[in-house]
């Protein structure tokens, strides 16, 4: 019998209800984040976007005849830092968490730094990858798998969610320092949380406050770059087992390759069960790149729990990949079968993706689980990207 679309719709409900309960005892969680107990989203009206643009002169050699009709590209100003960076914070808030004038519209800087010793060569297609690396717990395996594995060595960028930077947890160390020192490239990184003390909890124990977040790694030089904390976000202060400050976040950017651009937004989506707060991040960014003159790869954890509900039977109860679908965007993995597509393995969940504005995707590819499955709760996703 061919089941209706309210059936599989609540079948999808059930499927998603019953994995959160499961990880986390009934509390609304799709990444392994728990979300704020009550699920309520903050809506702000806009004045507290954080849209912290680097300053700097405009890069050498990128003349205007050679650029899009409106693009100007402003290299990143990088920081030469130090090898133990971690004592400092990127967060005015940290000073004096306790009376923060605001608990998720953080003040806080970006940073980034350039280890690439020889200048690469441009190139007609990049490998880029999506990955939430779930803190960087496992962080040397996962060098490791970029730098010589089998299945997605040499990426030239790489969008990262989850990254920590100086979190006890993961051994005090900044994770997208340490990748892009071990793999020769340029990163850009943005706090998403800052982490309060705890002894336990989902987010694993915190013993001093430190801060967590996304970042891009490429090969090549990166400008532009934006951190804009989205208008509709769930407070976590909170939050018994995760108390944080701040907000979903995402780091925007455009890579020069020769005299070609792509633009680049690294993501992670809120992951409380309901999907509107995910709904209003996903319109913010498809207004955000269709002010962006050069076609943008967004990827990164989307925590789009009902997509693969929708691709498997049918049904429309996504509100967060069908909005960019809409729009008039291309999805990297849309041919591969969608039993084949699962990013987390522990939950059978598709929330990790790859979505451009433009045609420029082939040879899409997703972690395997014999390779990735211990290094993080998500596996990694890519696809060759031609650029424009």
């Amino acid at each position: 019998m061919r089941a209706t679309p309210l059936i599989l719709t609540l079948l999808g409900c059930f499927v998603l209800l019953s994995a959160c309960a499961s990880e986390n005892e009934g509390v609304s969680d799709l990444d392994g984040d728990l979300a704020d107990g009550d699920g309520d989203a903050v809506v702000n009206d806009g004045d507290a976007v954080e849209e912290a643009e680097n300053d700097g002169e405009e890069a050498d050699g990128d003349s205007e005849e050679d650029r899009p009709v409106g693009m100007t590209f402003v290299e990143f100003e990088w920081q030469n830092l130090p090898d133990d960076i971690v004592d400092t914070r990127l967060c005015a808030e940290a000073a004096d968490p306790e009376n923060a004038p605001d608990t998720i519209y953080i003040d806080c800087a970006m940073e980034g730094e350039n280890y690439v010793e020889t200048p690469h060569a441009p190139k007609d297609n990049l490998l880029v990858v999506a990955y939430n690396m779930e803190r960087g717990y496992k962080v040397d395996e996962i060098i490791q798998q970029f730098q010589s594995g089998s299945e997605v060595a040499g990426p030239d960028v790489i969008l990262v969610s989850e990254a920590d930077r100086g979190c006890s947890r993961t051994g005090r160390r900044y994770i997208l320092q340490d990748i892009a020192k071990a793999l020769k490239m340029y990163f850009v990184y943005g706090v998403e949380f800052i982490e309060l003390p705890r002894e336990e909890g989902s987010g694993g124990q915190i013993t001093a406050m430190c801060e967590h977040g996304n970042g891009i790694l490429s090969r090549y030089p990166l400008g532009n770059v934006r951190l804009i904390r989205h208008q509709t976000n769930v407070d976590w202060s909170g939050d018994a087992g995760e108390p944080r400050l701040g907000g979903r976040m995402a780091i925007t950017a455009d890579v020069k390759v020769g005299e070609r651009y792509l633009g680049l937004s690294a993501i992670h989506f809120e992951s409380s069960l309901s999907d509107e707060p995910r709904h209003a991040q996903a319109l913010e960014m498809i207004a955000d790149i269709r002010e962006r003159p050069v076609p943008v790869v967004i990827g990164g954890d989307f925590n789009s729990g009902f997509y693969k509900v929708d691709l498997q039977y049918g049904t429309d109860t996504d509100q967060v990949i069908r909005p960019f679908l809409d729009a008039g965007f291309f999805d990297a993995h849309q041919s591969l079968p969608v039993e084949e597509r699962t990013t987390a393995p522990h939950s059978g969940f598709l929330l990790d993706l790859m979505l451009c504005n433009a045609d420029v995707f082939s040879d899409p590819g997703i972690g395997s689980r014999e390779n990735f499955a211990e290094l993080s709760d998500h596996l990694p996703v890519w696809a060759t990207v031609t650029v424009p």
